[in-house]
This record gives C-alpha cells, structure tokens and sequence, in this order.
C-alpha cells in the first residue's frame, strides 16, 4: 500500500487553515504530471477515477453550485469525450425564474458526427422533451413531448424468437389512481399478432378497450383486423 505523509512544502503552495488544508496555486495531478485542470486525475486500467463510499448508512453527494444570472445557462456540465472530441454531456441548468433561482432542468446531449447537440432535456416541471429544447404546449400535463424533422414518432416492439396468434407486440395503457393508492387500468390500445409471424409475414390487429361504468377492468369494443 501507498502510504503518504505530509512532511513540508518548500513552494509555499499547500496552505493550512486549522484542520483544513488547500492548494493556493495551480494544478494538481493525480497520476498525471501535467495536470491541465485543477485536478487532473490520469488511469492506466479500466475503472480507475474516483470512488466515494464507506461502511455507514449513509449516501454520496456531487454537488454543482454556480449563482448563474440567467435562464437556461449551464450549474454542471459532465462532458465525454472519445479521443478527444465531445461526443455526449449531461448538463444540468438553471430554468425560467430568474428571481427566485429555484427551478432547473436536466439537458442530454449526444452527436451524430463532430459535436454533441441536445437531444433530451428534462425541464423544471417535469417534462421530458425529446428533439427539442422548448416546449410544444406549456400545459404541464402533457409531460411527454417530442419533435423531429420527418415528424415524431413512437415504437414499441416484441424482441422474441417466435410469435404467434394473439401474441401481444405493443401497447399502450391507461390508468388512474382515485387516491387509493394503486393505479388500475382504465383503458388500453393494443397491438397483437393476428396469426403466427415470419419473416416479412407480420399479419396484426389493433383493439381498443374502455372501461364501462361500475366495472373494474376495460373490455374491448374495437378491432381493426388485418384486412382493415
């Protein structure tokens, strides 16, 4: 085991303030001679860096804190980079209250080719936004909003090595939750195979359920087979 012992600092640099002790001038490196930020921490093995933990009941913390003056400016910024180019980052950012400075959101980004652009970002009330950095509606309900060139797009699949008659490929559910605390099923739109599946031989139906008065589960009312 490494061992390191604090002994004198000839170039003034570590400075002690009681119990404390810091760095007063440039960069430190950590198994990098020429450290380029203020620490600079070099591997030679895969998953070296930086670990936080111990045998207590309790959790870590990395924490971001920039008084920034205006909205949509970046707190934290973890950059990627492959051989040196930006390839993805996770920014997280202030939000539209500049008063109050206590709304944010989460910014995703990634790249195609040269460098990364945002892609996702989840915004201060909660809504995920895919393709786009503003919202389609301000209406706080519609928490998923996605944009895209050609026109968005949902796809749900089966990844199975057969299917077959009545096999479910995809669908979507709806439920509510009347504060007793277990969200059931209300509705549903489902995809599901009308006969056994091949390769270029798909043949689906959809049906569509809801829910009548004073029952507890939907029924379906609607299929469209696959003559349509």
């Amino acid at each position: 085991d490494l061992i390191l012992e604090w002994v004198s600092d000839p170039a003034g640099q570590w400075v002690t303030s009681g119990s404390n002790i810091y760095y007063n001038d440039g960069n430190v490196g950590i198994g990098n001679d020429s450290p380029s930020n203020n620490l600079d921490i070099g591997i030679d093995a895969n998953s070296e860096g930086i670990n936080i933990g111990g045998s207590g009941n309790f959790f870590g913390l990395i924490q971001y804190d920039a008084n920034r003056s205006g909205a949509d400016q970046a707190i934290g910024d973890i950059a990627y980079k492959w051989n040196g180019t930006r390839v993805a980052r996770i920014i997280g950012g202030t939000g539209t209250d500049t008063t109050n400075k206590d709304d944010g959101a989460l910014q995703f980004h990634t790249a195609s080719a040269g460098s990364a652009t945002e892609k996702m970002r989840i915004d201060g009330s909660g809504r995920l936004l895919v393709g786009t950095s503003s919202v389609l509606t301000d209406n706080t309900s519609v928490n998923i909003q996605a944009t895209a060139s050609t026109g968005s797009r949902i796809a749900l699949g089966r990844n199975d090595t057969s299917t077959g008659t009545d096999n479910l490929i995809g669908g979507i559910t709806f439920r509510g939750n009347d504060s007793n605390g277990t969200y059931q099923e209300c509705a549903y739109i489902f995809a599901n195979a009308e006969s056994a599946h091949g390769n270029d031989d798909k043949p689906t139906y959809l049906k569509f359920a809801t829910t009548a008065d004073g029952e507890s589960s939907p029924t379906e009312h609607l299929r469209i087979d696959s003559s349509g």
